[in-house]
């Protein structure tokens, strides 16, 4: 858990958004899961932290997770057929 596959193409906050998104819909990640803080998940996929924050803003957006200051992130909790896949255009 917590690791990239380097031979992909994918840019990596992509990488990271798919494999959570992954992670919940196989209930390895269920709602109210907490997530390993931001600085934790750098150093685990071992990339910027930046990148994670990247990852976790969209998420956020699409309505997979939840983040409060303090509280830390979490998978969001509620209707699960509302969630979005993310969606790039190149």
């Amino acid at each position: 858990m917590w690791q990239l596959d380097r031979s992909d193409k994918a840019p990596l906050f992509q990488q990271i958004i798919a494999q959570i998104i992954r992670y919940i819909q196989e209930g390895q990640l269920t709602p109210g899961d907490k997530l390993p803080p931001e600085r934790k998940l750098a150093a685990l996929y071992g990339v910027n932290r930046s990148t994670v924050n990247h990852a976790l803003e969209e998420l956020v957006s699409l309505g997979w997770i939840t983040r409060r200051q303090g509280s830390g992130t979490e998978v969001a909790k509620g209707r699960w057929g509302s969630r979005q896949a993310p969606q790039y255009q190149w």
